[in-house]
């Protein structure tokens, strides 16, 4: 009897950390909260640049996105043509509860024929865009901009209006 009453606390208490493992876990995940594709493009829309980046047809200088579901890389931010027109098609977006916005994507480059998978946020009240992204068969599940097996860009707005 008293090897039961033994066993009992012990799995009762094990029990307890698991639960408090568990709701420390819960409270700290993070909460996808959905954003609406207008919303969305409205937000993903402008000219972006980064010209600490060297600049090459992964991970180009210039991005340029729009409204319809289209961008262009420009290599270098002084091209005034782009490398590629891409579609960009959404597959998920949403925010974080810290005013970020998310997204996972498919792209296609129509004339190279190069299909890749992007996943992305936008922050700082809508002036900062990180991305990574691959050539693969399947969509990116999780953020880890570190990873070899993903090209990583950070990109700033450029002002409307300032020429570029």
């Amino acid at each position: 009897m008293k090897g039961n009453k033994m066993k009992l606390k012990t799995f009762i208490f094990i029990g307890g950390i698991y639960l408090l493992v568990l709701l420390i876990t819960a409270g700290c995940a993070t909460t996808k909260n959905p954003v609406s594709e207008e919303d969305f493009f409205k937000v993903w829309s402008g000219t972006w640049v980064n010209t600490d980046i060297p600049g090459d047809t992964w991970v180009p200088q210039k991005l340029v996105t729009r409204p319809g579901g289209t961008f262009s890389f420009h290599v270098y931010v002084t091209d005034s043509i782009p490398f590629c027109l891409h579609t960009f098609v959404l597959i998920d977006q949403w925010t974080d509860g810290e005013d970020a916005i998310w997204f996972s994507a498919k792209t296609t480059c129509p004339v190279q024929g190069n299909i890749f998978y992007q996943y992305g946020k936008i922050h700082d009240s809508g002036n900062i865009l990180e991305i990574i992204h691959h050539a693969a068969d399947t969509p990116i599940k999780k953020w880890e901009p570190d990873s070899d097996y993903y090209n990583y860009g950070i990109y700033y707005r450029v002002p409307s209006g300032s020429g570029i």
